[in-house]
């Protein structure tokens, strides 16, 4: 797979030390729902009548917080709601990795209990999820896959990127180290088991729960699983009550709402998140033990309990619901319920005066020492690079893609568009501008742990013309990585400008094929505009900086190149291939063209591979908004002719 199309405009980048560590700093803070000062404490509640709809013009007047059993008074209120969704789409649409923080419009980590769940429930889930990507997820929602007994990592799987959660759904199997559902007798080594498994299931809730602290506004994780016992009667009880505390003040802290769903379906009655659980230490008794679990953590995080029911979608659409508007309340806190030592945990109780209405909100929150926030300073280039978001310190667009070089095997070959403005730069006697840049590129695995790291500092050095022709253009960063093993993998990159310590980050999923199975495999699509002539006899073409491929954008009327590579085709006796290839454009969903690619010669990198490649003329008049470029390959060689598919994205703006 050539470099191809790797445009720098004459940047020379000349490499330095790698692999220095950038000045340390706290983290951003992001707005959060649950705020805890000496100045405010503010909390969110969601309100619904006997149906189970929201209610949603309540006043002050209308709500009585007590902090420990003492009234207190409101100072601030508002009822928040969601954007539509007609506003976040175009945002959306330019953003299928990780967004920028106001682009996201609710938040939902997904995580998947495979500790937990039998092997009948397993199938059952994996449908569900691949309903609720298809049709619920709507543009601006930030959402993860995740399961508990694989690894979690680093939220490396926040994403809008359809693709990625279909491929984190399809992972989804039964784990046969899952903890049985059964009544275990006290102490038995079977107890123990379930037990250890239980601690790794609430283990990795917490992680991801304060992975999610960073994100804005209300957060929403669903624990999809049949269920964990808290029985009383025996050693066990008060540790798996003391790590159920733990995730609940973890959510607390980080504004979290926790929403379980039994995933077994329909069963007999059991524990409602409804009843009251006055703290973590009194023995409830006997109760159902499949659900206790699951309906403690949803009541204590002012989330929905899920249960009785055989419709997965349908709960998650509930919980999608609940994240469309809640009331968000404030009180100005006394100076005694912050300790000067030690973090305090302090009871909330929210009522509604109105008749006939159910308020869920958290049951407490803990105050930190003098009311400081929780902070921890660490590495601002591997933070951005974790974050969820992409970071905007400096403007980039990050395209990725599926290949194949001869000597080294499959890559994902990279091209980044750095916004130049953003850069600092130096002016030498000539005229000559130089800048520092650092960059981060790690690839995560489908298990969440890091595959891969590439760290790089540079000299960005300009003449003068090119100086101005880079503010207006930009430049784009060539990157290409090994992968050791074929699977789906997310790719992020954080790129900081020394000088000014600004960061910018973005990120992009690419699912790698294992081509040794023969199989007929196409490489990534690249596409982009094809410069227009004219002007200055033997001048450069101009070429749109937004058409490049990195950042797919192009108006109408304009040219689209496109070209992939095709591995595995079928030769005959006189070592000739016989393929055929067509291409289609969708948008929404729905065809708007279709013809022929050509299959050409084989690559000049690689013999081994197929060059498909084509143009595209966009009609002047071409809606704008966000188009899919399919191409198909179907080698007449091959037995019953194999067909392999490669898709991608790119926008038509006015």
């Amino acid at each position: 797979m050539p470099l191809v199309w790797a445009f720098v405009a004459g940047i020379a980048l000349a490499p330095g030390a790698a692999g220095q560590t950038p000045a340390a700093a706290p983290p951003p803070q992001d707005s959060q729902v649950l705020r805890v000062s000496v100045d405010l404490v503010q909390i969110d509640a969601t309100v619904t009548d006997a149906r189970g709809r929201h209610v949603t013009d309540l006043t002050a007047d209308d709500f009585e917080v007590l902090q420990d059993g003492r009234p207190q008074k409101l100072s601030t209120f508002a009822f928040v709601t969601a954007e539509s969704p007609e506003a976040g789409e175009s945002r959306a649409a330019r953003s299928p990795g990780a967004p920028a923080p106001g682009q996201a419009q609710r938040t939902l980590a997904i995580v998947v209990d495979d500790l937990g769940l039998s092997i009948g429930t397993v199938a059952r889930v994996r449908t569900a999820l691949r309903r609720f990507i298809d049709e619920q997820i709507r543009p601006g929602d930030l959402v993860a896959i995740l399961r508990t007994g694989t690894g979690i990592g680093a939220l490396q799987g926040f994403t809008t990127d359809r693709r990625a959660l279909h491929a984190a759904a399809d992972r989804v199997r039964y784990n046969f180290r899952s903890r049985t559902m059964s009544v275990q007798a006290p102490n038995s080594p079977e107890a123990f088991l379930d037990e250890v498994f239980t601690a790794g299931t609430l283990g990795a809730v917490h992680h991801v729960v304060r992975g999610m602290a960073e994100l804005p506004g209300r957060k929403s994780l669903v624990l999809v699983s049949d269920g964990f016992s808290l029985r009383d009667g025996d050693a066990r009880f008060g540790r798996l009550l003391s790590a159920v505390g733990t995730v609940v003040d973890a959510a607390n802290r980080a504004s979290v709402v926790v929403h379980t769903m039994h995933a077994s379906g329909l069963s007999a009655e059991g524990y409602g998140a409804s009843e009251h659980r006055p703290n973590y230490t009194r023995s409830r008794g006997v109760v159902r033990a499949a659900q206790e679990g699951l309906g403690v953590l949803a009541e204590d995080t002012g989330g929905l309990f899920i249960r009785d029911q055989n419709d997965l979608n349908d709960g998650l659409a509930r919980v999608l619901e609940d994240a469309r508007g809640y009331y968000l309340l404030g009180y100005v806190p006394d100076r005694e319920s912050f300790s000067a030592t030690k973090p305090r945990f302090h009871a909330l109780t929210v009522r509604v005066k109105r008749p006939g209405l159910r308020v869920r909100s958290r049951r407490g929150f803990v105050a930190p020492p003098g009311g400081a926030p929780v902070t921890a300073p660490g590495d601002r280039m591997l933070h951005a690079l974790l974050s969820p978001f992409a970071g905007g310190g400096i403007r980039l667009r990050l395209s990725s893609f599926f290949g194949v070089v001869e000597k080294t095997g499959p890559v994902m070959q990279s091209y980044m568009h750095v916004d130049v403005r953003d850069l600092t730069f130096d002016e030498g006697p000539d005229g000559t501008r130089t800048a520092q840049i650092e960059t981060l590129a790690m690839s995560f695995g489908d298990n969440g742990e890091p595959a891969d790291r590439d760290e790089r500092r540079y000299t960005v050095t300009l003449a003068p013309d090119r100086y101005q022709r880079a503010l207006e253009r930009g430049f784009v960063y060539a990157l290409r990585m090994p992968v050791k093993q074929p699977g789906p993998y997310q790719l992020r990159i954080a790129l900081r400008d020394v000088k000014s310590d600004r960061i910018g980050s973005a990120s992009t999923f690419v699912e790698v094929p294992d081509i040794r199975k023969g199989h007929l495999t196409l490489s990534g699509v690249l596409v982009q505009g094809v410069p227009a002539a004219g002007g200055v006899a033997g001048a450069e073409p101009e070429q749109d900086p937004n058409a490049t491929v990195a950042v797919r954008s192009f108006r109408g009327g304009s040219v689209v190149s496109y070209v992939c590579y095709v591995y595995n085709a079928r030769r005959g006796e006189r070592g000739q291939t016989r393929l055929e290839s067509e291409v289609r454009l969708l948008r929404d969903g729905v065809e708007v063209f279709r013809g022929a690619a050509r299959a050409g010669p084989a690559s000049a990198d690689n013999p081994d591979e197929i060059v498909a490649a084509g143009v595209l003329q966009l009609g002047a008049r071409t809606r704008p908004g966000s188009y899919l470029l399919e191409i198909t390959v179907t080698d007449r060689l091959a037995k019953r002719g194999a067909r392999a598919t490669q898709t991608i994205d790119f926008e038509v703006v006015d």
